[in-house]
């Protein structure tokens, strides 16, 4: 039987759709594309599984990352240690766990640095061109024509060898590309129409940038911070693993490789370097893969 349309009913769905349309916007338009991406959704949950275990470690372990066990060096994989403990009796498991939360937590922090700073740069280089522009580029250029490990490094021994001085390496290396993002996001949003609506009602240089500009270029940036947590965490792996990153007895994955890689040709000493190097290509995947999903969903070309 075919449904009988009445004015009542045809005054709903023209509610419905306005209500939907009202909804609309680039956050929500970008993801539901984004959820239409298996892969993307894949790496999502993986990171988010990441981000529970390293807020909360003591939920999936009772050992202590520094706790010695000298009766059971290299025990093999079982019930009691999933992943067999290393050549000093600790708990895999446990210490790659707790890798975890510092791998994520200074590659957050090193990337917030990037961002903040990248950010103003760029912002202000795209909004008052000109002379600004011309400067604070040239000095992006400079700093970028850097390797960034070997900066990194440079700063790394510099500041010495703490936390602090870790994401601060990690964070000044890789302003460049955040400042160039910005910027392009910045000189798309400057041309549009509420910018000069704005203008004209009497908003200020730093309401236009904070209120106008910088919301409507988060699409560009997000993708860039996905692909900046994945890079830092890489970065933060081969710095431990020559010395200059997180040190004992903190666990880091880079680190545990270092450690581990004396012992490769014992049989049951596998997981020391095997597991954590795991842990780094799985987290580095989800990343990569959940920015190139992000990257398509707030494509302009693709809506």
């Amino acid at each position: 039987m075919s449904k009988i349309h009445t004015p009542a009913m045809d005054k709903a769905e023209q509610k419905r759709q306005k209500f939907q349309k009202r909804r609309s916007t680039p956050f929500t338009d970008g993801w539901r594309r984004l959820k239409k991406n298996k892969l993307a959704m894949v790496g999502l949950v993986i990171i988010i599984v990441y981000a529970v275990i390293a807020i909360f470690p003591s939920l999936f372990t009772s050992y202590s990352y520094v706790t010695q066990d000298y009766t059971s060096l290299f025990a093999p994989l079982s019930r009691d240690h999933l992943f067999g403990t290393d050549n000093l009796g600790r708990d895999i498991f446990t210490r790659v766990i707790y890798a975890a939360r510092a791998s994520l937590g200074i590659s957050l922090l090193s990337v917030a640095v990037s961002l903040f700073f990248g950010g103003v740069l760029g912002s202000i280089a795209a909004f008052y061109g000109g002379k600004a522009d011309d400067i604070i580029m040239r000095f992006i250029d400079i700093l970028q024509s850097i390797p960034g490990t070997l900066l990194a490094i440079t700063l790394a021994m510099a500041l010495g060898k703490t936390v602090v001085s870790l994401m601060l390496a990690l964070g000044i290396s890789t302003i460049p590309p955040y400042a160039k993002v910005v910027r392009a996001a910045v000189l798309t949003a400057k041309d549009r129409q509420f910018v000069e609506v704005s203008k004209c009602l009497g908003a200020n240089d730093r309401w236009l940038i904070t209120r106008h500009m910088i919301p409507n270029s988060l699409g560009p940036i997000i993708v860039q911070t996905t692909f900046g947590i994945a890079a830092a965490i890489l970065m933060i792996s081969s710095l431990s693993y020559i010395g200059l990153g997180i040190q004992p007895p903190t666990p880091e994955w880079g680190s545990m490789l270092s450690d581990g890689k004396q012992f490769l040709q014992m049989g049951t000493a596998w997981p020391m370097t095997v597991i954590p190097g795991l842990a780094i290509l799985i987290v580095s995947f989800a990343l990569n893969v959940l920015g190139d999903g992000l990257r398509d969903a707030f494509d302009p070309r693709l809506k």
